[in-house]
């Protein structure tokens, strides 16, 4: 499997452990989707932890590659999270107000 097969496949799978997370936390546990989002927040790293790690322990070629494009997927996916909290805290306070 070629580097950037690999890459694109590691970020999308980093992706959805992002997106997907509070979602099924909420659900597992019968929480509201507020109060299921810290516990997805301890559960997301948890799962990122051990990707990094599985790749680290794998025997491909560019596991330093991959473990960067899990650093950087992680970190875009919690950038656009935190955005899409603020905007949904934001609009609920507006709400509020008016």
């Amino acid at each position: 499997m070629t580097l950037l097969l690999q890459i694109v496949f590691v970020a999308a799978l980093t992706m959805a452990l992002f997106f997907g997370t509070t979602s099924v936390v909420a659900r597992v546990l019968q929480m509201t989707r507020e109060k299921a989002h810290l516990a997805a927040m301890g559960v997301r790293l948890f799962l990122v932890v051990l990707l990094v790690v599985l790749l680290l322990v794998s025997g491909t070629e560019h596991r330093i590659a991959l473990v960067f494009t899990v650093g950087a997927a992680s970190f875009a996916a919690a950038v656009v999270d935190g955005l899409r909290l603020f905007r949904a805290s934001r609009g609920r306070k507006q709400e509020m107000k008016g």
